[in-house]
């Protein structure tokens, strides 16, 4: 057998593997988010490259977090509290305490979303206006993040004024006259 042969009958199953696993392969990156001097406790990081794709994970409440097989290349980074806004405003639907539901499925708590819940800057928030940015590569890396910036509150983390769709005013259901008596 030649070394052509030889070379070739190796060469093709390499290529196929490094093709199948993107070349640069996965990386694993983690550290921690602080806005203002302080962790944040509760959030999603995600990692979103130029095709769209990427990873993300949850914020841990000490404000560490860790993301699995993110694939190598370049990210933009986007850190976001929103949902725990939205979590926390809805009350708690589901088995009773203690309970579970199928599948083990254990609703959201709106008090712990409350508590771990932190308006921060805007720009952090879309993957159009983050500054935040990584190049990936295949192994374990680390990477703090600090937020900078004045806050911005969500759109359904407000609590002034009554939800969408409820009644403003006093809330009488009487009509009538401005005096809130019987119709006249």
């Amino acid at each position: 057998m030649t070394a052509l042969k030889r070379w070739s009958r190796l060469a093709v199953p390499v290529l196929l593997v490094i093709a199948a696993n993107g070349c640069g392969g996965k990386g694993s990156v983690s550290g921690k988010v602080s806005y203002e001097g302080s962790a944040l406790k509760g959030g999603r990081i995600k990692f979103i490259g130029a095709n769209g794709a990427g990873a993300e994970t949850e914020i841990k409440e000490d404000g560490t977090y860790t993301v699995e097989n993110v694939p190598s290349g370049e990210f933009k980074i986007v850190v976001e509290t929103s949902h725990l806004a939205r979590q926390a405003q809805h009350p708690k639907y589901g088995p009773p305490d203690g309970g579970e539901g199928p599948g083990g499925y254990k609703p959201p708590d709106p008090a712990a979303a409350a508590a771990r819940y932190r308006a921060i800057p805007a720009p952090y928030k879309t993957a159009e206006t983050t500054p935040l940015k990584m190049a990936v590569k295949s192994g374990k890396q680390t990477f703090d993040i600090t937020l900078e910036g004045p806050a911005a509150e969500d759109e359904t983390s407000t609590t002034e004024g009554p939800p969408t769709g409820a009644p403003k005013g006093g809330g009488s259901s009487k009509k009538g006259g401005s005096s809130g008596g019987p119709p006249k």
